[in-house]
């Protein structure tokens, strides 16, 4: 049997970088794609967004003070660094992984429920909203503002 029709799938965490064709196998992707759907292992799926999420930007200095926990979790040897934790928890924890500052004319110009809270002071501001609630929503700070990157 060739090693990219092994019977046992490849560890996920050993799966990336991998040749695709060694991924497809262990993970029984069908080759070519036909649905707009395939079935993957839960921990292959995670360790794919971990794989992306390794290239997120973080701020050292700036995580720890924003989140004293994970300060002393590094401290007491639980996590190499920020970016270490950032990438097992952090991201799916929903942190912030640095300073994201709002453009106030375009969050405000894009999100009208946003600008008439901000308005009726219901909301404090753009930048409190994206805060507590527009990241976890999706919307974006700036205009063409990514994550990565």
């Amino acid at each position: 049997m060739a090693a990219a029709e092994a019977s046992t799938p490849i560890p996920a965490s050993s799966a990336l970088p991998a040749p695709f064709s060694v991924i497809r196998t262990a993970n029984e992707i069908p080759w070519p794609l036909t649905k707009d759907r395939v079935d993957v292992r839960t921990d292959f799926l995670l360790n794919l967004i971990k794989y992306a999420v390794a290239g997120i930007s973080v701020d050292e200095e700036w995580y720890t003070s924003k989140y004293p926990d994970i300060k002393e979790a590094i401290e007491k040897g639980l996590f190499k660094s920020a970016q270490h934790h950032y990438v097992e928890f952090g991201f799916f924890e929903d942190r912030f992984p640095r300073p994201i500052n709002v453009d106030d004319d375009f969050y405000l110009g894009q999100y009208a429920d946003v600008k008439s809270g901000v308005r009726t002071g219901s909301i404090k501001s753009a930048q409190w909203h994206f805060e507590n609630y527009g990241f976890r929503e999706g919307r974006l700070p700036q205009a063409g503002w990514r994550l990565l990157g």
